[in-house]
């Protein structure tokens, strides 16, 4: 199985890489701000597809944001991204 990460995943473009995903079968990982958002798209994605959703909020135009999604990809594979945030810091 596939797992993607996609930022920005709970609205606009990114959430229609979400549900293309998931309507494929591959597990997600959504990373955007909105918290309450973030819970109620995996939540809809899971029942919906039966796919893993895992929801990470972060905002990846602070440092911390970033170091947060570090993190746990430290701790998972990701076979594909879709880096969908708005922003991006002047840094490696």
């Amino acid at each position: 199985m596939t797992t993607a990460l996609i930022t920005g995943g709970t609205s606009g473009i990114g959430l229609g890489f979400a549900r293309r995903f998931a309507a494929a079968g591959h597990d997600l990982l959504l990373a955007a701000r909105n918290q309450p958002r973030l819970d109620r798209v995996a939540a809809d994605l899971r029942r919906g597809h039966g796919v893993r959703v895992d929801a990470i909020s972060a905002d990846l135009a602070t440092p911390d944001g970033c170091a947060t999604v570090e993190k746990h990809l430290s701790a998972c594979a990701v076979d594909i991204l879709v880096n969908n945030a708005g922003l991006s810091l002047p840094q490696p």
